[in-house]
């Protein structure tokens, strides 16, 4: 019943007894299927052939023997700690050597299969040949309609003049596949021994549908089992950054990953051999094979990236979970994960979890060896920055070998509410802090009632800084102290029992304790929050009609979820480097009144004078929430009262920066006209700048401002502020731009956009080798920046390092760039380079098809095109260079070589 040839005629068969005997099989029928299922079902259908033929203990030996070899192979394919192309390949091989081994059995037990194929009869081939083609074709084609529409997107997204036939190929995009995977049905059904009919279309048609349905349950069960019911949230972390392999493997790696990608040969041998008989009568018996097939195949899908690719959002979600037990097992499938795919591109995020996590558990050497291989692999990533700086701080932590306890808060958590941002929860998670544990979430969270802007349900502004969060915390009942971010008063606090919520940017991260054995601060930032816990839904029905017992059962375990997930780390060294005061320099408290004296004993100072500072901070910022309102008075105003209460230059960085404003306003406005002659109002701030306290105020501000700018010390709210405030088209400006910038990239290396800013500038000062430095800086902090990786290979062409060139290009995904005219163009340079003309000849005209107005792909390519001797074509194209160029550089080049030609 497993193939077509229990239908032979007596002309082919021994006998008539034996041609109602399943078996025995060709060797390609075994190859076939052992090579696109598994070795397991050759040895199946031997033992299926034994059967029928009343060796009954022979079969059933023959299938316990193979069922444990299936399962301890599939096991051992799914544990192994091995990368994933050599376990691929010995996948492959051991697949292949168990199907050989069934063929050679098969010899010894059911007799060698008849010839199934006479070529005297090749004419009776034609038919059933040409028919499989045409169903290819199509099946083909239909399965190249849904990349065909994806394919719109980037196509709408460019601005460029793209060629409609390639508009029109993408609907054949697999129908080549389509037509080779026919050629082997047509085969198939050519060495039938019964009349080749419709029947033979039908049933194997009706194989394939099957055979898809089946593949989607499948995997469908699959997910659900292994994402326990929340099958919706599996592809959460398909995306891009979370690619197990990268787009732009190349060598071994790139063949077996093409292999796979492109192996069709399951969705054929499947239907062909189980679900296509030649009387559809038999399709129903024949059909129920196809179900027993995938359970089978089962543990040969352990080795696919497919599967891990799936499985890695389970691992990583149950690598924060509440039980002890499956954050174990998640940990140890997470070790197998960095050992299969050590290209993952998120490898050091999982890696750095991973160390924590064996640290916290008394597994030292294995800590230490994650955090040495994360060093030594991405020491010189922009991306991961910070993961190393804290990998490396740690190891190099005197008192790593020999942990010792270290001071941490127990800060309750609170769950996600849609209402609430991360900043809100961090707030609230303090005053839970403060509440004490016998007090519930839901009376801490309804305090948030008397500050919400609607009174049927709770809606609150974003608190977007340290003066927001001050108004918040003082209107539930609470203190608040401002200070500037210092590691030893940190500490100081974290010993005194109290909580510091660190500004980092634009997060809350709420510090709450440290790790002196390996030189970490620990924080919770609620930024953190992944996205499958914030869609999942609440399952305690109970507890939310029984509030005594909240806090009890499920939601239990989700807070202990979201601890587990804004859990964070910061290095020491980050609080000693000048990265804290660009990034971080302002910290606050929030605590009750009668926790004042604490406080105090804490800052080793007065909370009168305390209180003083603090109310400097706050000043401060709300003198920048009025530079932002364009109020460069008030602005200044408030920075007075900051400047005279704390002796730090940040309100005067922000009276500088009204200064600067209101200096400007010409250009802002684009007009000089003297409107303060027409609106009094507008008069009144002319006078407030010439006032002479307020001259030498502001005098004072640009010396400290100069001063802070000249150290890279401006901190980013200052930055981003000032950097809007110049014009590079300005010389005096584009100078202080371009160290203004790079003081930001070399505080935070990972800033994608500023690296991005840092290349759009010096490209625009013409600083060829600044551009390179920032486009590499912008490729080492996103590797997946198909665009920057694009630019940087011209700018390596146009230095002439086509080495570089050529690697970087290789490191593309070509998905990316495929509708980029400047990708063809740069691999015509590349390929001209290589000294291969009719390959650059090709990308000349597929970039010129692409965007035909930029003139330097004219003149290429018709200098390309003159060389080769097309010399009427290339006339053309220099022709077109010359008049499209707004330079005259090129069309000074193309107007010579025209020239040449019409000597």
């Amino acid at each position: 019943m497993t193939n077509h040839e229990i239908a032979q005629t007596h002309q082919y068969q021994s006998s008539p007894q034996s041609s109602k005997m399943p078996g025995p099989w060709s060797w390609y029928v075994f190859l076939f299927i052992g090579y696109a299922v598994s070795g397991f079902f050759p040895w199946l259908m031997i033992a299926w052939g034994l059967y029928r033929r009343g060796r009954k203990a022979t079969a059933g030996l023959v299938l316990v023997i193979n069922i444990a070899i299936l399962i301890g192979s599939g096991w051992l394919m799914l544990t192994v700690k091995m990368v994933w192309w050599w376990l691929s390949i010995i996948a492959c091989g051991f697949n292949l050597t168990w199907t050989g081994a069934a063929t050679v059995y098969q010899r010894y037990t059911l007799g060698a299969a008849d010839r199934r194929y006479y070529f005297k009869d090749w004419k009776s081939w034609i038919r059933p040949i040409a028919i499989g083609l045409i169903i290819g074709f199509c099946v083909g084609t239909i399965f190249s309609i849904i990349p065909a529409l994806e394919n719109r997107i980037p196509m709408q997204q460019t601005l460029d003049s793209l060629d409609r036939q390639t508009v029109l190929w993408d609907f054949f995009t697999y129908s080549h596949f389509g037509l080779m995977g026919s050629l082997l049905i047509g085969l198939w059904w050519a060495g039938e021994s019964k009349r080749f009919r419709v029947s033979h279309v039908l049933t194997f048609l009706g194989g394939f549908i099957l055979t898809l349905f089946c593949w989607y349950l499948l995997w469908s069960l699959l997910v659900l089992i292994l994402h326990k019911g929340t099958v919706k949230e599996y592809l959460l972390l398909d995306h891009s950054n979370w690619a197990m392999i990268p787009p732009w493997s190349s060598g071994l790696q790139k063949f077996l990953l093409t292999l796979d990608a492109y192996n069709i040969l399951p969705l054929i041998i499947i239907p062909l051999l189980l679900g296509a008989p030649a009387r559809l009568r038999d399709f129903g018996k024949r059909a129920l094979l196809i179900p027993l097939l995938f359970v089978c195949s089962i543990p040969m899908g352990f080795t696919s990236d497919s599967w891990w690719q799936t499985n890695q959002d389970q691992i990583t979600y149950e690598m924060n979970s509440a039980d002890p037990a499956a954050r174990a097992s998640a940990h140890g499938w997470a070790d197998i994960l960095l050992e299969r795919y050590p290209n993952h591109l998120q490898w050091p995020r999982i890696a750095e979890k991973s160390a924590q996590y064996h640290y916290q558990n008394q597994r030292i050497e294995q800590s230490k060896q994650i955090y040495q291989h994360l060093i030594d692999r991405y020491q010189n990533s922009g991306q991961w920055h910070w993961i190393i700086q804290r990998a490396r701080t740690a190891i190099n932590t005197p008192a790593f070998v020999n942990p010792t306890p270290s001071r941490r808060l127990e800060i309750p958590m609170v769950d996600y509410q849609p209402y609430l941002t991360h900043n809100w929860m961090a707030l609230l998670s303090v005053m839970r802090y403060w509440e004490g544990s016998e007090v519930s979430e839901s009376k801490v969270v309804i305090k948030l009632k008397d500050l919400s802007k609607s009174t049927d349900k709770i809606k609150l502004n974003p608190l977007v800084n340290l003066a927001e969060l001050d108004d918040a915390a003082r209107s539930l009942g609470y203190e608040t102290v401002l200070f500037r971010s210092e590691i030893d008063r940190v500490q100081a606090l974290i010993g005194a029992g109290i909580p510091v919520i660190h500004q980092n940017f634009k997060s809350f991260n709420i510090v709450f304790g440290s790790d002196n054995s390996r030189a970490a601060i620990c924080a919770y930032s609620f930024a953190k929050l992944s996205r499958r816990l914030r869609n999942e839904k609440h399952k305690e029905a109970e507890e939310i009609l029984d509030i005594e017992r909240e806090g009890h059962g499920e939601s239990r375990k989700r807070l202990v979820r979201i601890a587990n997930e804004s859990y964070m780390e910061y290095s020491t060294d980050y609080w000693q480097y000048p990265s804290l005061d660009y990034m971080g320099p302002l910290s606050a408290i929030v605590f009750p009144a009668d926790r004042i004296e604490a406080v105090s004993h804490a800052f080793e100072m007065p909370y009168r004078e305390l209180q003083e500072r603090s109310n400097g901070y706050l000043a401060t910022l709300i003198a920048l929430s009025y530079l932002d309102h364009g109020n460069p008075k008030q602005t200044i105003e408030w920075a007075k009262i900051g400047a005279a209460k704390i002796a730090d230059p940040l309100p005067l960085y922000i009276a500088h920066l009204a200064r600067i404003w209101w200096e400007s306003r010409d250009k802002i406005i684009h007009s000089s006209l003297n409107l303060q002659n027409q609106f009094p109002e507008l008069a009144q701030i002319f006078n407030f700048f010439n006032l002479p306290q307020n001259e030498k105020f502001l005098q004072n501000a640009r010396h400290r401002f100069r001063q802070g700018f000249a150290q890279n010390t401006l901190p980013w709210m200052i930055s981003r502020r000032y950097l809007h405030l110049m014009d590079r088209s300005e010389i005096s400006e584009l100078s202080r731009i371009l160290k203004l910038i790079k003081a930001r990239t070399d505080n935070d290396p990972t800033s994608t956009p500023d690296w991005i800013l840092l290349a759009n500038t010096c490209e625009w000062s013409g600083d060829t080798s600044g551009t390179i430095n920032a486009l590499e800086g912008a490729v080492s902090a996103d590797p997946l920046d198909s665009a920057a990786k694009l630019r940087l290979a011209i700018a390596y062409v146009g230095r002439r390092h086509y080495e570089k060139a050529e690697h970087i290009l290789a490191r593309i995904d070509p998905e990316q760039v495929r509708y980029d005219a400047d990708y063809h163009y740069c691999r015509a340079l590349l390929a001209e380079w290589r000294g291969n003309p009719d390959a650059a000849l090709s990308y000349y005209a597929a970039a010129i098809e692409m965007r035909r107005y930029k003139p330097i792909y004219h003149l290429r390519y018709g200098k390309l095109l003159l060389a080769q001797g097309f010399d009427e074509k290339a006339r053309l194209y220099l022709q077109w260079a010359a008049r499209t160029d707004g330079d005259n550089a090129l069309k000074i080049e193309a107007v010579n070589l025209l020239a040449k030609m019409n000597k």
